[in-house]
């Protein structure tokens, strides 16, 4: 019989150091090695192969002490990567959540700015421009030539301004606001949408060249503003040729539709092409042709929020073409 009382069916803590099968303890290294084992199971890690629950523990340890020596390291070393993988997890959640933070508190300073925008600095415009027109009518007899010329330059100005602001919190807005994707005659929407451009002027001053298009799939106010911007651009730089001619289309490029817009017009530098769609950039003079710079900008951050891409081609006085690509829809 053995002096020291049996261990079998006792919590593994009380086996340590006893070996009911052998008078002489174990070694100092593998008890050692079992406390760390004991350690990790009291923080609740699992052990691989769950082997303080074996057979040979609960009856107080195997007497083959080489063979712990071998096995119990191996699970420790299992135990030390799940510690690992788990901080590492945890250091990533914490990024994310301070990532979510930095972005949340910015979209509320983005909202605080565009209400600011459409509330604090139209009033202003309004005033600017309603003043001036009041000089130009009611003190016409007052005024020079001079008086009434800067009068008008302050009247268009503010008026720009304010189409600015207009495209600023349209451009603001387009990654927050939520997007209904319905079926789009493409053709019919284009066509729409120069006539609407053309009100007011001769439109047999542009030869307008359209074909039948694929249905798209999209929001229909966003599709729309894509198609006014594009045909804007083509009927303005291309005002100056004698005889302006702007051409819609379409082609199948696996999974999409890609749409374009032709026009003969001025053209731009491809060196330049970096800037094309970037906000407030301008390819031409504000002299030769006017505009807010955000045109394109627009086109593009739509268009990406339709999960398809944007881009252009263009030689001086030659003419761009700007092309946009949509999901093909299989009917």
């Amino acid at each position: 019989m053995h002096n020291q009382p049996p261990v079998i069916n006792k919590a593994a803590e009380n086996c340590i150091g006893r070996q009911p099968y052998m008078k002489k303890k174990l070694s100092e290294s593998s008890r050692n090695v079992f406390r760390t084992f004991i350690k990790f199971k009291n923080h609740g890690i699992n052990i691989q192969n769950n082997f303080y629950k074996t057979k040979k523990v609960r009856a107080g340890f195997s007497n083959n002490t080489n063979r712990l020596n071998r096995t119990i390291p191996h699970s420790i070393n299992n135990i030390s990567q799940q510690i690992v993988s788990k901080q590492k997890i945890q250091q990533m959640c914490n990024e994310v959540s301070i990532q979510a933070n930095i972005l949340a508190s910015a979209n509320k300073e983005l909202e605080s700015f565009s209400y600011s925008i459409s509330h604090d600095l139209r009033a202003p415009l309004r005033a600017i421009d309603g003043y001036t027109q009041i000089l130009i009518e009611d003190y016409c007899q007052i005024l020079d030539e001079e008086g009434e010329r800067l009068c008008r330059i302050i009247s268009s100005e503010s008026i720009k301004m304010t189409k600015l602001i207009d495209n600023i919190l349209t451009f603001s807005r387009l990654n927050r606001s939520p997007i209904q994707i319905l079926p789009i005659d493409m053709k019919a929407l284009a066509a729409a949408v120069f006539h609407e451009l053309m009100a007011g002027n001769d439109p047999k001053k542009i030869e307008f060249k359209i074909e039948t298009m694929p249905i798209a799939s999209g929001d229909f106010s966003l599709i729309q503003q894509v198609w006014k911007n594009l045909i804007s651009n083509a009927i303005k730089f291309s005002s100056k040729n004698a005889h302006p001619v702007i051409e819609i289309k379409s082609y199948k490029e696996g999974k999409d539709v890609i749409y374009y817009v032709r026009d003969n017009g001025v053209g731009f530098n491809m060196q330049f092409y970096d800037k094309l769609f970037t906000v407030f950039e301008r390819l031409h003079s504000i002299k030769d042709f006017n505009g807010t710079g955000m045109g394109l900008a627009i086109v593009q951050r739509i268009i990406h929020r339709h999960a398809g891409k944007v881009w252009a081609e263009s030689k001086i006085n030659d003419g761009a073409t700007f092309y946009f690509s949509l999901p093909l829809i299989e009917i």
